[in-house]
């Protein structure tokens, strides 16, 4: 007998159920990790062969390693939260349209951080105004923002949430 599906854990619980309905442990096979099975009409299913595995984290979008940055940035959420800061720019001519939108997650209730809210948006607002025209360096204006945000955050709150400044094109 071979109890597949769900974890390591639930093959053990498996195992156990059948030897409460009758079966013998030992007829109840648990393979280890890297284990190759060979089952016969003639014998009972055995190990032939270990082969060497690894183990690999899921993150739910994909397979593999996620890596250091994605590991801080999901602590930092978890315990911090985050703030979206959304900047509407007209794509054709490359320049700001209406005030920036700001979003708070796992960090502040919006509705009653206001004052926090309000000194948000004049430093994001301080930035896009220090660039007359046309502006071609979003990546810097993102930074710098995300960055005098972070400062302020910090200042007031004594938290460090997970910044990210979005230029939506309209």
């Amino acid at each position: 007998m071979l109890p597949i599906g769900g974890t390591y854990r639930h093959m053990v619980a498996y195992q156990k159920l059948a030897v409460e309905m009758g079966h013998d442990r030992s007829s109840v096979l648990i393979p280890g990790e890297g284990e190759v099975l060979e089952f016969s009409a003639t014998h009972r299913p055995r190990v032939v062969e270990r082969i060497e595995t690894e183990q690999i984290m899921l993150d739910g979008l994909g397979v593999g390693d996620v890596g250091a940055i994605v590991l801080r940035d999901r602590r930092t959420l978890a315990s911090e939260g985050i703030v979206v800061i959304m900047v509407p720019v007209e794509k054709s001519i490359n320049r700001v349209r209406g005030e920036p939108d700001i979003v708070s997650r796992g960090f502040v209730y919006m509705k009653d951080s206001g004052a926090i809210v309000a000194e948000m948006k004049q430093i994001v607002n301080r930035h896009l105004r220090l660039k007359k025209g046309k502006i071609f360096d979003w990546h810097f204006i993102r930074r710098n923002i995300e960055e005098e945000v972070s400062r302020f955050l910090f200042k007031e709150t004594g938290r460090k949430p997970l910044i990210v400044p979005v230029v939506i094109e309209v």
